[in-house]
């Protein structure tokens, strides 16, 4: 889709409210997975900007994950409406061919497979994103900070694949961001994409930023970001790791998947069998540091519900999102370590500024299903609440005893 408006008709109210909107929240659903102190940068200046999401910013997914819009803001747009200079034009402008070289191959591999398994082509095609090519393109460039927008796109209709240009970063997406990370004191590596990308060979970059697909603004969201007139405070829903480490069970029906994990699922594989990721389920880093302490625990008619302070310890105005997770009690049973039972995010905190939060959850929420006995279990025990910032990033708090297995009637 072309930058700037699809037609000439100014926008409706209630698009500028919506507009508004994105503009203000959208960047509490970004976080920084690693920082230093390079930015925010206290004003705009000449950025050497590179990556497959640069110009083609992904904006939603496929199919039901993507809209028709009027307009949109890549993050090649939204720099140069907030002041930045970008100074790899020539690189923008050459970096499309490499990738438009490679869709012919594509197309006909997908027609082929189609056919292989009897289905047809446009239905088989539906959610298959070419991966990103391998390009080879000069990076002989002066700026005051580089930036590469790495981006990935999938949607219904099949899943994401083990290859390079996908889950697997290319060759050349490597040596580039490796070779920026080490010209550069302000390096910025950029993440639109809808989902887990392996980031162990460039797992060393200093500042890591998931900038997610944001919509029609998420090139203004990333400007802002950088300058410092948002502050990311979004946190993980997957747990990010290298593939090895990931729990893989075969499953070869591709019309009809199973999923034979069990109760080990995420984060609940991670922790229960001690594998360490990259970064955990609940992890997100702003431009701020938080301090949670301890007030209340109460029990009320099988509601648990417990009290913390928040407190803002950083340089910077921004929020934080209280996470309670519940260690059953094992009882020989097959029980995942810990799982998720509340969060909250707090208001905008300033630096110094504090606030209460409750959280609160149900002890019925954590009984297990039995299968011989056709009914769902509290067993007796102690039950471990902690509290923190990320899964494994947690104080104990407190815990439940109960002296006796609770039976829950369906």
């Amino acid at each position: 889709m072309e930058e700037g408006n699809k037609d000439n008709n100014e926008l409706q109210e209630y698009e500028k409210k919506h507009i508004s909107f994105l503009r203000e929240n959208a960047a509490e659903c970004c976080l920084f997975l690693k920082k230093d102190e390079s930015f925010p940068l206290s004003s705009p200046g000449k950025v050497l900007l590179i990556g497959s999401g640069a110009r083609e910013t992904v904006k939603g997914g496929t199919g039901s994950g993507d809209v028709e819009s009027r307009f949109f803001t890549t993050c090649e747009k939204g720099l140069e409406e907030s002041g930045f200079e970008i100074v790899s034009k020539d690189w923008l402008d050459n970096f499309p061919k490499f990738k438009k070289s490679k869709k012919e191959s594509f197309n006909n591999y997908i027609k082929e497979t189609a056919e292989n398994l009897k289905a047809p082509a446009a239905f088989y095609s539906m959610g298959f994103c070419q991966p990103e090519a391998e390009y080879d393109l000069p990076l002989n460039y002066e700026a005051d900070l580089a930036i590469y927008i790495l981006s990935r796109n999938s949607g219904e209709g099949h899943d994401r694949q083990l290859i390079k240009g996908d889950i697997y970063l290319t060759d050349s997406e490597i040596r580039d961001i490796l070779y920026l990370n080490e010209k550069y004191n302000k390096f910025l590596l950029v993440l639109n994409v809808p989902g887990v990308v392996d980031l162990s060979p460039v797992i060393k970059v200093k500042n890591i930023l998931i900038l997610s697909l944001l919509g029609v603004v998420t090139g203004n969201i990333l400007a802002d970001i950088i300058i410092g007139k948002a502050n990311p405070s979004g946190k993980l829903t997957t747990t990010w790791a290298s593939t090895k480490d990931y729990r893989y069970i075969e499953e070869l029906n591709i019309n009809d998947t199973r999923y034979l994990e069990g109760l080990y699922v995420g984060y609940r594989y991670f922790d229960s069998f001690n594998v360490k990721p990259f970064f955990n389920f609940g992890f997100g880093l702003s431009y701020t540091n938080f301090e949670i302490k301890k007030k209340t625990l109460s029990n009320s008619n099988d509601e648990i519900v417990l009290e913390v302070e928040v407190a803002n310890i950083g340089k910077y105005p921004g929020k934080e999102v209280v996470q309670a997770y519940v260690s059953p009690s094992q009882n020989n049973k097959d029980k995942p370590y810990q799982s998720l039972v509340a969060f909250k995010k707090t208001p905008l905190l300033k630096p110094n500024e504090s606030c209460n939060v409750k959280l609160n959850f149900r002890m019925e929420d954590l009984a297990r299903y039995d299968e011989e006995e056709a009914q769902y279990i509290l067993d007796k025990g102690n039950y471990l609440i902690r509290v923190g910032n990320s899964s494994n990033k947690t104080g104990l708090y407190g815990y439940i005893y109960l002296n006796e297995n609770i039976l829950y009637i369906n």
